[in-house]
Formats: C-alpha cells, sequence, structure tokens
C-alpha cells in the first residue's frame, strides 16, 4: 500500500472515531500574543480546529483593552472578522485557524474601520468592571454593522476585570456565541447575545420623532 493510501486511511480512520485535536491554550493581555503559562489541551469535538482570536477595544480613538487568545473553537469560526460600535468607541476582532495537533493558527488581522451610516440604530452603552450597563440614547450603527449586540467579557485570576457593552454589531461577530478559555493562572470567558428587536431604522425613528408634531399641525388646522 503506497504511503499517500496509508496516510488516507489513517485520517479516515480517526475522523470516523471521531478524533479531536490538541490545540494550545493560553490568554493575553498586552497585544497579539500569549502571556504567562501556555498548556495543550485535547478538543472537546471532532469539528474543532485550533484558534487565533484578537480582540480589541478602543475608545476616544485610543487601545483601552486587548486580548489575545488560543484555543479550541469549531471550524465555522475560521477566517472570522467582526466590529461593535458603542458610545465614542469600538470593538474589533479576528479569528485564524489551523488544523492539526498543537499548530501555531498564526496573527489575525482586525478588519477595516468603516464609518458609513446604515439607517439601524440600536441601544449603545459601555460598563468596565461591571456585568451589566445602560443605555441612555440610541447609538447610529455604520457599515455591516447591522445586528444589536450585548456583550460580556469577565477575566478572573491574576488579572480580573470584567466589561460590559451593548451596540451595533457585525453578524460575524455574533456568531461568537460564548466562549471559555482556561489555564493555570487565568480564565475568560465571554458571552454574546444578538438580535435585531432592539434595532429600528433611521428613517422609522425619525418619522416617529416628528409625529406629535404632525398631529398637532393637523389639531391646529
Amino acid at each position: 500500500m503506497g504511503l499517500a493510501l496509508v496516510l488516507t486511511y489513517i485520517l479516515s480512520t480517526c475522523i470516523a472515531k471521531g478524533y479531536s485535536l490538541s490545540c494550545i491554550q493560553c490568554v493575553g493581555v498586552e497585544g497579539p500574543s500569549c502571556s504567562g503559562i501556555s498548556t495543550s489541551k485535547r478538543c472537546p469535538s471532532s469539528d474543532d480546529v485550533c484558534v487565533s482570536s484578537y480582540t480589541v477595544t478602543e475608545m476616544g480613538g485610543m487601545e483601552v483593552s486587548k486580548q489575545f487568545v488560543r484555543h479550541c473553537e469549531s471550524k465555522k469560526m475560521c477566517d472570522k472578522a467582526g466590529s461593535i460600535s458603542i458610545p465614542n468607541g469600538r470593538v474589533k476582532m479576528s479569528n485564524v485557524c489551523c488544523r492539526s495537533d498543537n499548530c501555531d493558527p498564526g496573527l489575525p488581522k482586525l478588519p477595516l474601520e468603516k464609518t458609513l451610516k446604515n439607517g439601524i440604530m440600536c441601544d449603545g452603552c459601555i460598563g468596565i468592571n461591571t456585568k451589566s450597563c445602560h443605555s441612555n440614547e440610541p447609538l447610529e450603527c455604520v457599515g455591516d454593522e447591522k445586528m444589536c449586540i450585548s456583550y460580556l467579557m469577565t477575566m478572573s485570576g491574576v488579572i480580573s476585570t470584567s466589561m460590559a457593552l451593548r451596540g451595533c454589531a457585525t453578524e460575524n461577530f455574533c456568531v461568537i456565541g460564548e466562549q471559555e478559555v482556561e489555564n493555570e493562572h487565568m480564565k475568560l470567558e465571554v458571552d454574546i447575545s444578538c438580535g435585531v428587536d432592539g434595532a429600528i431604522s433611521l428613517q422609522l425613528n425619525q418619522f416617529l420623532l416628528a409625529l406629535p408634531t404632525l398631529l398637532l399641525l393637523k389639531y391646529i388646522s
């Protein structure tokens, strides 16, 4: 039997038995690299691949938070990039993948900035060191950010903090859902939910604001 046939047989056998990869698990908070101890962990599903994820939060044009994570994740998350708009700021995220034991996916490339308003509005707020935030006024969405998002990041261990966001998001950011990464010194948890229930088109919002005036003019005439 040729080498290619042997490799094909081994691969097909592993897949049939539900073989899952081992991936490096680590967290970094100073840039696009891990800090502290990295560990190898067997992925829970044969559908998982090794992923590097980089998330940057900007406020007032300055970077205020950076998280770099390597972990197991579903292959549907491969090569996904997205963004969230929040009051006076933005969160940008990107994922890259590789498909062999303890492989290095490389550095994710953050999405380009888009500022053109798309006519959608969502509640917008940010809370640092808290697990919730409250919106005082709607936020005008831009670019491909057509979903309303609720985002909660909690970090515990050597560094303990949390951040709650509500704003406009791209669909790629919304598909993350829940994420949990843990090593010997740190645990990072992300919980994301999205929908269009909180969204309202800018045109409709302007009409609703003008409606009392229209009714008053009709009453006066």
